[in-house]
């Protein structure tokens, strides 16, 4: 039943359409932002011109690739043609941010920019997917202390547990 639920969401099936189209090219530049520059450093603009090699166009195509992908979900996202909960999943929350947090020297001249409201929509999508993750790392905190998952309740009842504070029924799946 639920996966004909989702066949049926337009912003689901715009979303995975719209990552599958674009799959190829994001994970080529990723993988070529990867293998470039290891360790997880902060990747800035002066890093790419100044290095040694003669790829540098390369280089900056493939950062402004990963870069326009993005920011052409975060604009779809801000949108509603894109549904975030997919984009979280299919893209993920921990790598965007990674990522985002790699690229701010590219990033952050453009959100000085009052006309350019792409890199603002893609801050936002990442300042929401951190609230999310956070949001997340509380429940599973509430829900290893026996808590409820929803408001962090004391759980009460011998056989049918409920929230003290907001009287839901325990519920006995992870995600939820």
């Amino acid at each position: 039943m639920h996966s004909l639920r989702i066949l049926q969401n337009p912003y689901l099936d715009k979303s995975l359409d719209f990552y599958h189209n674009i799959y190829k090219e994001f994970c080529t530049s990723l993988n070529r932002i990867e293998v470039k520059f290891l360790n997880n450093q902060d990747i800035t603009v002066q890093g790419v011109y100044n290095a040694p090699d003669e790829n540098k166009h390369e280089d900056m195509f493939a950062i402004r690739g990963y870069l326009s992908c993005m920011e052409r979900f975060a604009v779809g996202i801000d949108e509603e043609i894109y549904d975030f909960g997919v984009f979280e999943k299919t893209v993920g929350a921990v790598l965007t941010i990674h990522w985002f947090n790699r690229f701010k020297d590219f990033i952050i001249p453009h959100l000085c920019d009052e006309y350019n409201l792409t890199y603002k929509k893609l801050e936002f999508l990442v300042s929401r997917l951190k609230i999310e993750q956070e949001k997340k790392i509380l429940k599973q905190e509430w829900i290893s202390q026996g808590l409820c998952r929803h408001c962090g309740g004391k759980m009460v009842g011998r056989f049918t547990r409920k929230c003290k504070s907001c009287n839901r029924k325990e519920q006995s799946y992870v995600n939820s």
